[in-house]
């Protein structure tokens, strides 16, 4: 980096050897832009700590304001969802045992529909034999 200082020491220092000056004066001289230097990186730095502080201030704020409330918001969404799923899911499964019931009953009926069918014909059957026999005595 380059800066104007050291041309200034320069100039001072020519200045002095030129006038007869002496070197304290040129020491002093250095030690007050020494100190001007610190105070200026003093004062940089005050002013990036105050702006890096607010930065965050603001961050913590945003996420104490808008991002933490939305996320609860969220979980809470998310809660209900899994909620309802389980819920759903429970209701289909008592659903589909009821049909298999309601299906192995309607089986049942069924079969014993056909038995009582079975068992009318056969007896359609036997009485077609009997009324052939009483016909032909």
């Amino acid at each position: 980096m380059k800066t104007n200082w050291g041309q200034t020491i320069l100039q001072l220092a020519q200045l002095h050897a030129h006038t007869g000056g002496v070197l304290q004066d040129l020491v002093g001289a250095n030690e007050e832009m020494i100190q001007q230097m610190q105070d200026e990186l003093t004062n940089e730095h005050n002013s990036l700590s105050l702006l890096y502080t607010q930065e965050v201030q603001r961050s913590v704020i945003t996420l104490e304001n808008l991002l933490y409330p939305r996320r609860e918001q969220l979980m809470g969404q998310i809660q209900q969802l899994i909620d309802n799923q389980e819920f759903n899911k429970k209701t289909v499964d008592e659903g589909t045992l009821i049909k298999e019931q309601e299906h192995e009953a309607f089986e049942t009926q069924v079969a014993g529909l056909n038995d009582a069918v079975g068992a009318t014909v056969d007896a359609l059957n036997l009485l077609s034999t009997f009324t052939i026999l009483a016909l032909n005595e």
